[in-house]
């Protein structure tokens, strides 16, 4: 028995060990300058590692679940600069490496790269790629902020990204609730987000059920895209499976009582992001878990679905000769909420051409994808336009197609509301003066639902 305890302790230890010399000896066989990095089901290890440019970088998936190393930013994958990836550089293993599986990558650009694993965003770590001289080039030393804690906004905002992102996971760790509203005030400005937080918010959310459990939800909001409730989610996945999305549901619910508000709606949508991250970015299985929860709230949990869906998932890839490809392969309960993400595709092939993609929307395979088709390029509209009424009536009206036109507008002022752009309130009040007389009264009612399920 004493020699069963001696040894239990170390064993996960142990394994990650001998994965590392595993991969070591592979690599210095082939002659190759490298450094090898594991990602478990906790993380990174390491979570910083300098090594000099021309250094080939292995991550090797050690954890149980798959894991999909990238650069960041999530869930664009933007900052390490070489082009070519399948979302954006091509720093990026493009799926999800199965338990002992590899990906490995040639770091030619001195910097300072933060990297992020795409299925579970709230683990990250950061490569220092250091040039001839052995010094990271163009890059701001990081501050020392351990007395007066974190700098302010502006302070904060001209700090090299590698350098937030630490501070945010020092932060989160101590207090994530005062982290989260600290990245709220840092990057909203002028009611208009600004800079790159969303990965900020994962990593908050990881901590708030670290500390607080499922519970700590209530501190969430729907800034930054639902970050924060997929952060939570996220944890409680990875550490319970996707049989306690019922307990989610429950939760949401008591925190968010419905006779109260619609907060709830944010709550259960942000489980969906989390779910098909969780489900590596399976959406078929994804959904099948919403199907767990009670009838009437599944619709919020397909939403994230398939809102994580367009964003982050390139398995999905547009079919120029079958658009509605995806949700005609889907049961009805999803044709709608399916519809509302399609003009993201849509516009990989006709682009800025408003007018195309709404007579493809207008080619939906049943009434339940067409509407909510045309609402999406409503958000997209106001999203381009960060709700400049002009823009936004500009836009939608290249549409000829009149309904697809007005619901355009209608869907733009609601997105204007929910991403509480300058002046939101009287701007989505106006853009209900620019739609027909028969939907005015349909705009001025969408209006006051998003306020009030997100209480603006």
């Amino acid at each position: 028995m004493t020699t069963l305890k001696i040894f239990r302790k170390p064993t996960i230890k142990l394994v990650l060990i001998l994965a590392v010399l595993s991969v070591s000896a592979i690599l210095l066989k082939n002659h190759k300058t490298s450094a090898v990095i594991l990602i478990n089901d906790e993380g990174f290890v390491p979570e910083k590692l300098s090594v000099k440019a021309g250094t080939t970088v292995v991550f090797q998936n050690a954890g149980v679940k798959p894991h999909w190393p990238a650069s960041n930013f999530h869930p664009t994958h933007t900052l390490y600069p070489e082009p070519g990836g399948c979302i954006g550089s091509k720093f990026d293993a493009c799926r999800g490496l199965k338990s002992g599986e590899t990906f490995s990558f040639k770091l030619n650009i001195p910097g300072r790269w933060a990297i992020h694993d795409h299925l579970f965003p709230g683990m990250t770590m950061v490569i220092e790629v250091l040039d001839k001289t052995g010094s990271v080039p163009n890059s701001t030393p990081a501050p020392d902020f351990s007395k007066q804690g974190l700098p302010n906004a502006s302070q904060f905002r001209a700090l090299d990204y590698p350098i937030q992102l630490d501070l945010i996971k020092k932060s989160s760790q101590k207090d994530p609730v005062s982290t989260w509203q600290y990245i709220k005030t840092t990057f909203i400005v002028d009611g208009q987000v600004v800079g790159n937080a969303h990965e900020f918010a994962h990593i908050i959310g990881n901590q708030i059920y670290t500390q607080f459990g499922l519970s700590g939800i209530k501190n969430c909001d729907d800034t930054f895209a639902f970050g924060c409730y997929h952060g939570v989610t996220e944890k409680l996945l990875q550490q319970k499976g996707a049989s306690v999305v019922k307990a989610v549901q429950a939760e949401c619910l008591e925190i968010f009582p419905p006779k109260v508000n619609l907060l709830y709606t944010g709550c259960i949508h942000g489980m969906g992001h989390g779910l098909l991250t969780f489900e590596s970015l399976n959406i078929k299985y994804a959904l099948r878990d919403c199907d767990g929860l009670d009838v009437d709230y599944r619709p919020y949990c397909y939403d994230g679905v398939f809102m994580e869906n367009a964003t982050d998932n390139p398995k999905t890839a547009y079919d120029a000769t079958d658009p509605w490809k995806l949700c005609r392969s889907l049961p009805d309960q999803y044709h709608y909420n399916c519809g509302r993400y399609q003009a993201q595709d849509l516009r990989k092939e006709f682009g800025s051409d408003l007018d195309k993609t709404a007579v493809a929307c207008n080619k939906a395979p049943d009434e339940l994808m067409k509407d909510p088709c045309f609402e999406s390029i409503g958000f997209f509209v106001a999203q381009t336009a960060i709700g400049n009424i002009q823009k936004i009536v500009e836009l939608c009206g290249t549409i000829k197609q009149a309904i697809a036109s007005d619901i355009c507008i209608i869907a733009a002022a609601k997105e204007t509301i929910f991403q509480k752009y300058k002046d939101w309130n009287q701007a989505s009040t106006e853009l209900c003066s620019k739609v027909e007389i028969s939907f005015k009264d349909k705009c001025l009612e969408s209006n006051a639902k998003v306020k009030k399920m997100y209480q603006r």
